[in-house]
């Protein structure tokens, strides 16, 4: 069961209405602590929020040490691409580099390491490689939207912000 005194009841966060409806409950998943947090929505407002939740002071106990949003950046923000320099990094940097600038838009301004082939790549399998790649990053990178100028993002989640990090670069 929940520690209930690491816990608190709280009425809804945006009006503070105590009248609220319960929509489901589950289990932690990431701690697999026993006991079930309730998602409801407040009556008056809509606003749907988790109860029980951990009081702020209790809130690190919910969370290892090793949970993502809590790990920080590499140097001075997301690495777009790997920094090692064999050949099939850059390769797989080359073609992530022509997938995000031909395909999305994006003006990546710190293009990876050059890939310097020896010989004469046909222009042809270049041009099937970049398709190939883009196949592959749209299926594996759903949410990268196409670049469109200067835009505004909203990421709504409970991560680290590397994502709105990686769409602002």
């Amino acid at each position: 069961m929940l520690n209930q005194t690491l816990m608190e009841e709280v009425p809804c966060p945006l009006c503070s209405s105590r009248s609220k409806r319960r929509l489901f409950a589950d289990r932690d998943r990431v701690q697999v602590r026993e006991g079930d947090f309730r998602v409801v929505e407040c009556n008056a407002c809509r606003f749907r929020f988790t109860i029980p939740r951990p009081a702020r002071e209790n809130l690190a106990d919910f969370y290892p040490e090793y949970y993502g949003p809590y790990q920080g950046f590499e140097g001075n923000g997301l690495a777009l691409f790997d920094p090692r320099t064999s050949l099939s990094v850059r390769f797989k940097n080359k073609l992530k580099y022509s997938v995000l600038t031909k395909y999305y838009g994006y003006a990546v301004r710190r293009p990876p390491h050059p890939l310097n082939l020896p010989g004469h790549v046909p222009a042809w399998v270049g041009g099937m490689m970049e398709r190939l790649a883009f196949s592959l990053f749209k299926h594996r990178n759903p949410r990268v939207p196409v670049c469109c100028g200067r835009r505004k993002a909203l990421d709504v989640g409970c991560g680290n912000g590397i994502y709105l990090l990686f769409l602002k670069r």
